[in-house]
């Protein structure tokens, strides 16, 4: 054979089968190499990653926070109205958490959706057939739970600040405030 490889006496299902474990087999040592940096870190995801999530969610959790400050500004009045109409700060506080709560909600819905293609296709392509064979849906489905669970937590701790301000705005000031 062309290989080097004595195949008299095989028929050709069983060359057939043993190229077919000879190309699951490199594909198993291409994986093999390719997770090799994995482990370690925050939930085993590596040093690296560790770092690059938790550098991702102080960002997530200035901007939302910068949001809502944002939001608080724009809303002087309405939040007067609603204090000179009997609200309390509590109140106050729960409608900025709420609407915050969803932002989270939302973003974290379209992270994980993004994040799940995306994982789904490099796992294709790193490891091709054998992802029908090993596929973590477990372990998948766990982490698009806590993404999303994670998202509506950075927006509530986010909005803490920005609905604070917003409860111990004087009406009288907010009034002026043109």
């Amino acid at each position: 054979s062309a290989a080097g490889l004595d195949v008299s006496g095989m028929d050709a299902d069983r060359v057939l089968n043993l190229s077919g474990r000879r190309a699951r087999a490199k594909l198993l040592v291409k994986a093999e190499r390719l997770t090799s940096d994995t482990g370690g870190g925050l939930m085993g995801i590596g040093q690296r990653m560790t770092w690059l999530a938790l550098v991702s969610m102080l960002v997530c959790v200035v901007g939302i926070a910068n949001a809502m400050l944002m939001s608080v500004t724009e809303r002087f009045r309405e939040i007067a109205t609603l204090k000179c109409l009997g609200a309390l700060n509590t109140f106050i506080m729960t409608v900025f958490l709420i609407e915050s709560s969803i932002l989270g909600l939302a973003g974290g819905i379209a992270g994980t959706l993004i994040g799940l293609v995306l994982c789904v296709a490099r796992m294709f392509f790193v490891f091709q057939s054998l992802l029908a064979h090993a596929f973590p849906w477990g372990s998948l489905g766990l982490g698009a739970l806590i993404s999303i669970v994670a998202g509506i937590l950075l927006a509530a701790v986010a909005a803490v600040y920005p609905s604070l301000r917003a409860a111990r705005l004087a009406p009288m000031e907010a009034m002026r405030i043109e």
